[in-house]
């Protein structure tokens, strides 16, 4: 057992990484105050020179949502480097799958996740170990961001640079493309948010999405989240499909092969989780049942077309009242584009018969994305 001098008293090990070993420690003045140790295992010289790093750059950091260490020395005998951090009794991200709530309260935990790393990139670090397990949960609604001893320092000199980025980095499965193929020269904050969008899909489909990067737009759609959480927490109408939605937009939007097509920073990034967040709040809906559908506002009527819906046909002008909503979809599908190779996305507007409450509907976000499975 390495020895951390006199204030703080081993109680037990917790485990052995690729960088350290860690124990739960105890303040030898204030028992109550339980922490973790983690001590270098290895007398690598780049391995030495990375634990280092990681003591530097997170002593100095002041944030909620990213880790931070308290204390630091060597051990007695043998000279080994440790720190001390906070202990997170309730584990990782990784060990809390089942406890992570409905599919809104993974939205939000994902937001405090992003503003982590957003901090850390504001400070000219790049993580390049993104996973569920080096996130630790505070709370349940409380992730903190950790173990930065893979992390790439924006202001280190180019001698550091060379011995760093020969390495091997991160974990493979949540690491993007172009750092498995070791282009590791220059990363980037678009590496770390491809792995931001693998820990969402994780986040929802309990499972690491690890086939082609462009796949899941079209072959693993992230709305099969349904079957794997309705059991876990209740599901109410529509609301769980909309918050779906928003994950696989944003999974979109990140899990992309070509970096320079996703998001570009993690603030970015932020805003569009808390844009998605705020639809949800503020009582955006998604369909993706038959029409008609029950009106949000009286709860009494239904949505229909206005009755001066322009279609753009002659045929489609003298529908019947029966066969507007099959007319509405050979509209969107023929004029708009939807369904075919144009991929445009138009809000269609629907109005209560009762209280003529407007809502806006998109046929891109129903269940086959052209509204065929509208029917009156």
């Amino acid at each position: 057992m390495p020895d951390f001098g006199p204030r703080w008293i081993i109680k037990e090990p917790l485990g052995k990484g690729g960088q350290g070993r860690t124990f739960l420690v105890q303040d030898a003045q204030d028992q109550k105050l339980i922490r973790v140790a983690k001590v270098l295992n290895s007398p690598d010289p780049d391995r030495k020179r990375r634990f280092l790093q990681e003591i530097e750059v997170t002593k100095g950091f002041s944030h909620s949502f990213v880790v931070r260490s308290l204390d630091s020395g060597e051990t007695e005998k043998s000279r080994w480097p440790y720190f001390v951090m906070p202990y997170y009794e309730l584990g990782t991200l990784e060990a809390n799958y089942q406890d992570l709530g409905t599919p809104v309260d993974r939205l939000r935990l994902f937001l405090a996740i992003c503003e982590g790393v957003d901090y850390a990139h504001t400070r000219g670090l790049i993580h390049r170990d993104l996973k569920p397990a080096n996130i630790f949960m505070a709370s349940r609604h409380h992730p903190v961001v950790g173990d930065f001893g893979l992390c790439y320092r924006a202001d280190e000199d180019i001698e550091s640079r060379m011995t760093q980025t020969s390495e091997a980095v991160g974990a493979r499965k949540y690491m993007p493309p172009e750092w498995r193929e070791g282009r590791t020269d220059n990363p980037q904050a678009t590496g770390d948010i491809y792995s931001l969008g693998k820990i969402l899909y994780w986040m929802f489909r309990g499972r690491v999405y690890d086939g082609h990067e462009d796949d899941h737009v079209t072959d693993q759609p992230i709305f099969k989240t349904n079957s794997v959480l309705e059991n876990q927490v209740p599901r109410p109408p529509d609301r769980w499909l909309l918050a779906n939605s928003i994950a696989h937009e944003l999974v979109k939007q990140t899990v992309l092969k070509n970096a320079a097509t996703r998001v570009d920073s993690t603030a970015n990034l932020i805003s569009h989780v808390q844009a998605g967040i705020d639809r949800f709040e503020f009582g955006g809906r998604v369909l993706d049942f038959n029409l008609p559908k029950p009106c949000v506002f009286c709860g009494r009527g239904t949505y229909q077309l206005p009755p001066n819906f322009p279609f753009p046909t002659l045929n489609q002008r003298k529908a019947g009242a029966d066969d507007r909503f099959k007319a509405l979809t050979g509209f969107v599908k023929n004029f708009l584009g939807i369904g075919n190779q144009a991929g445009n996305i138009i809000p269609i507007a629907l109005v209560c018969e009762v209280c003529g409450n407007v809502q806006y509907f998109r046929f891109d976000l129903t269940r086959d994305k052209t509204g065929d499975n509208w029917n009156p």
